[in-house]
């Protein structure tokens, strides 16, 4: 949970630092936390099964909505008798596609947001 955080923190900061301009990258910095996030609960469970084998959980959390569409995704291409790493792969490559396309949705509807809602002066700069 600690990574999390320190990840959180860290996109916090990007978006300080970036200031206006954070804006317009909105989409593709909440994209790329999700597929980082992704990655590293995939990837935890993949070399660590023993303490980490539930993290993926946390990116279901994390995705909800687009969960329902990965789970469709990985009945319809993944067979129902493999299981195991290769399928753990399969699985962290469906819902890194689908967690990165749903972030990235999230960050265009906020930016669409916060322009609106700001002045014309402010769009301007």
């Amino acid at each position: 949970m600690l990574p999390i955080l320190i990840i959180a923190m860290l996109l916090v900061v990007l978006l300080i630092v970036l200031g206006k301009k954070s804006v317009k990258l909105l989409p593709w910095i909440f994209a790329v936390s999700n597929a980082v996030l992704t990655l590293y609960a995939f990837g935890a469970a993949y070399f660590h099964p023993d303490q980490y084998g539930m993290s993926p959980i946390l990116i279901f959390i994390l995705d909800f909505p687009a969960t329902f569409l990965g789970a469709l995704l990985e009945s319809a291409l993944l067979p129902s008798d493999e299981y195991g790493r290769p399928y753990e792969v399969k699985s962290c490559i469906i819902y890194l596609i689908v967690g990165f396309l749903w972030f990235f949705c999230i960050g265009k509807a906020l930016r669409w947001i916060i322009t609106k809602q700001s002045s014309p002066a402010d769009r301007d700069a």
